[in-house]
């Protein structure tokens, strides 16, 4: 018999609720990237203005990037998140992909995919519990 790993329903919560915000937080981490290495300069009739220049939006990102107490916890999330995906089943990935990084499936639709109710039920748990354990640790 599997042993069975216990854990707080306030740490279930917090990793489930991690799991549900993960395309959000990383669709924030992107865009405040993207505004940090877009330091290239603009462009004005064709002469490129300097890049040693560090515009505003550059230095609010990085700012908000040290600063901000949310998207540093959004970061850790991601970071617990991407652990996870090192070390989960084949089949409990394709429920994390498609059900909240693509969001493209429903768990139904993932159950008519070749995955049998208990056995997503059972990966489901699995990772969420995989990513509480991660996040304590991080």
């Amino acid at each position: 018999m599997a042993k069975t790993i216990r854990i707080s329903d306030e740490k279930f919560r917090e990793a489930k609720g991690c799991l549900r915000r993960y395309a959000y937080n990383k669709l924030n981490i992107v865009t405040i990237r993207f505004d940090i290495m877009n330091i290239t300069g603009i462009n004005y009739d064709s002469n490129t203005a300097k890049t040693n220049r560090i515009n505003s939006v550059v230095e609010n990102s990085v700012i908000e990037l040290e600063e901000n107490k949310e998207l540093k916890k959004s970061v850790r999330e991601i970071k617990a998140i991407e652990m996870t995906k090192k070390i989960i089943d084949e089949e409990t990935l394709f429920i994390l992909e498609h059900l909240y990084d693509k969001k493209d499936m429903t768990k139904w639709e993932i159950i008519g995919n070749g995955v049998s109710e208990r056995s997503f039920y059972r990966k489901h748990k699995e990772l969420i519990l995989k990513i509480a354990d991660i996040l304590e640790k991080i």
